[in-house]
């Protein structure tokens, strides 16, 4: 369900980001102009193939796409929510790694500093905290805390062993240490990044619809 929400809130944002180019396009071109009330008054140019059909067009895939990027990206944040609860069940590593949570704590880093591409907790310090939003997302409330790294690896090595077992399936790795914690620049941007494109795509349908 959490993909299919994203794959509506691409084609959300695809249709308005086409419709709302056209509408400037028409704008720009003089096609259409603004009373003195802020008003569009659809203009005309058959020479160009612009006409009152094509801003209607444009106008309704611009409001289709504003609403289904809002619903889709509402669709997107619940089962998000319902997916990391089940990730602090089955995969607490990812979602300690995905906060930069060296240590065990409550506390949603906003920003954290120190090499956080290494795949070890040395020097990353959060330097900004929400207070209680991992707990949130873990288990639904703001009290239940979440294992860091330095807790898990020893907890994951005692249950899965220290090294890949040596069999012809590993190849090179045959025999190696297990490294456990994903590269936290990917875990720790990636989700941030994805936050914030999916709030931009939800202000910008909501700015779309409003205008």
């Amino acid at each position: 369900p959490h993909t299919v929400f994203g794959a509506f809130s691409v084609a959300g944002g695809f249709l308005l980001g086409i419709g709302w180019y056209h509408l400037h396009k028409r704008r720009r071109d003089g096609i259409d102009s603004v009373d003195a009330a802020g008003r569009v008054v659809v203009g005309s140019n058959p020479a160009m193939g612009r006409d009152a059909t094509d801003h209607k067009v444009w106008l309704q895939s611009l409001r289709i796409g504003a609403v289904v990027a809002l619903v889709s990206f509402a669709g997107v944040a619940l089962t998000g929510d319902l997916q990391a609860k089940l990730m602090f069940e089955q995969q607490p590593m990812k979602m300690a790694a995905a906060e930069a949570a060296c240590h065990d704590g409550t506390g949603f880093s906003v920003l954290s500093v120190g090499d956080i591409g290494a795949r070890d907790c040395d020097d990353v310090k959060a330097v900004i905290e929400l207070p209680g939003l991992p707990s949130f997302l873990a288990n639904g409330d703001f009290n239940t805390e979440v294992k860091g790294v330095n807790t898990l690896i020893p907890e994951y090595q005692e249950k899965y062993g220290t090294v890949l077992p040596d069999g012809p399936a590993y190849g090179e790795r045959a025999g190696q240490p297990i490294q456990y914690v994903p590269v936290m620049a990917v875990t720790y941007w990636g989700f941030r990044i994805m936050i914030t494109f999916g709030m931009l795509a939800a202000a910008a349908a909501l700015v779309a619809l409003w205008l």
